[in-house]
Order: C-alpha cells, then structure tokens, then sequence
C-alpha cells in the first residue's frame, strides 16, 4: 500500500477481512505500519507479518472478561489505524465520521504511547551515539537504521 493508489473497494475490503479476523479472535495488532498492508495484483488487501498478532486463548480464559476487554481494546486498535490509512490514502472515500476517528486514537494507544514515546528516544540517543542516525534522529545513510547498523557492523568485522 505504501505510497500506491488504491482502487475505491480497498478499504471496504479491509475493514471487513480484519471483522473477519476479529470475529475469529485475532487481532493484528501491527497495522500502523502502511508495508504490513499489500495491494495484491487483483486490486485486494492482504495483511503480511502476523509476527506480534494476539488470538484470544481457546480455552476458558478467552471467555473471561479481562481477555475479552483486553481483545475488544486491541480490535479497536486495528481499525483505528485502518481510519488513519484511510483518511492519508484515501480521504476523498472517508466519512466525516471516519476522518474524525482517524484522529482519536483509542484509550489503549494513548496509554502504550507514553513508554513507547520514552523508548523510541532512547532508542534515537543510541542510534545517535552509535553515528548510525545524525543528531536529528534521522537515519544518515539508510531508510532502516537497524540495516545501516549490521552494514556497519559487517564492514568493521570484515576490515580485522
């Protein structure tokens, strides 16, 4: 999907192949990222990298309540993040109502955002002091810094 065009039904499609998943006890859990989602030949989605996905345990602690609200804070995590694809790709399809919950993420997010938010500076310091990323955080050389660190790595083991 990234950067790519996407035909009217796309996202339509989307939101009903994750209640497909959601009614089956998944949830994907990784859909900020835009490369997660492919535009298959035929013009459908397709989800890829199901690597931190959650299911709902079959036993009876699926049924329990605290799974069951952690599931439903999840499932709602998704399609916030399909509103935010959405509303960026395709705002010219989306509802008022849908741009509006592109912009209100869920109680679950704002609360994984406050470590999340602390650890990706940590993570930027590191990379800085590393010379991996410039003193911006941005990546200098490469578009994924982890790549620019095994290169880096690579070339150092292989000039000893």
């Amino acid at each position: 999907m990234k950067g790519q065009r996407v035909p009217d039904d796309f996202f339509p499609r989307l939101f009903t192949l994750l209640d497909l998943m959601h009614e089956r006890g998944i949830a994907y859990l990784d859909l900020n990222k835009k490369e997660n989602i492919d535009v298959g030949e035929d013009g459908r989605p397709y989800l890829v990298d199901f690597q931190i996905g959650f299911r709902l345990p079959r036993s009876w602690l699926g049924r329990t309540r605290l799974f069951k609200g952690i599931f439903g804070q999840i499932a709602e995590s998704d399609r916030y993040h399909v509103y935010k694809h959405l509303s960026h790709c395709r705002p010219d399809l989306a509802s008022p109502d849908e741009l509006k919950r592109a912009t209100d993420p869920p109680r679950a997010i704002k609360i994984v955002r406050v470590p999340a938010t602390a650890w990706r500076k940590l993570r930027r310091r590191l990379l800085v002091a590393m010379g991996v990323r410039s003193g911006a955080g941005f990546a200098m050389t490469e578009a994924d810094p982890e790549d620019a660190v095994r290169r880096s790595m690579q070339s150092k083991s292989g000039s000893e």
